[in-house]
């Protein structure tokens, strides 16, 4: 009598690793032609995807200047972004690529009506019109005000 289990293999942390520079080498933009490899998306934010940077590098510049990474800056910003000198020159970055940061974060914005959110994609809404408006310090206040207010539900919970 044979075996019917299928055969099952995990990865390790290892394999996992070892794999990374396929991951890091990777570019949507420049390799568009050739498939993505399989760890690709599930590693990175599809904002990153073409941007050139490693993870590690966009936690670095999350930690050092507070510019959020994660889904809202679009790649190419967050290529120059990596390329610059120090905070002020990061600072220039964004204020020069607002509209297509804005633009990113719109979009995002739209996806997020899970019925736990509550009402924050109601709040998100208002920032977004008071950040076209431009309104930028009411817009940080009502960005604040939805963070907070989500955080305080998802602790509760």
């Amino acid at each position: 009598m044979t075996d019917s289990k299928p055969q099952v293999r995990f990865a390790t942390l290892g394999s996992i690793r070892s794999a990374q520079p396929e991951w890091d080498a990777y570019n949507v933009v420049r390799d568009g032609h050739r498939p993505m490899p399989s760890m690709y998306p599930a590693t990175r934010r599809p904002n990153w995807w073409g941007s050139g940077t490693t993870p590690e590098d966009l936690s670095r510049l999350a930690k050092q200047s507070g510019i959020p990474v994660s889904w809202v800056t679009p790649g190419r910003v967050l290529s120059l972004l990596m390329n610059c000198e120090d905070h002020d020159a990061r600072l220039a970055v964004l204020v020069a690529h607002q509209d297509s940061v804005r633009d990113l974060c719109g979009q995002v914005a739209a996806e997020c009506t899970d019925e736990w959110l509550g009402d924050t994609p109601e709040i998100v809404t208002k920032v977004m019109a008071a950040w076209g408006d431009g309104h930028v310090q009411a817009a940080a206040c009502l960005a604040l005000l939805a963070v907070e207010e989500l955080a305080y539900d998802v602790v509760l919970d």
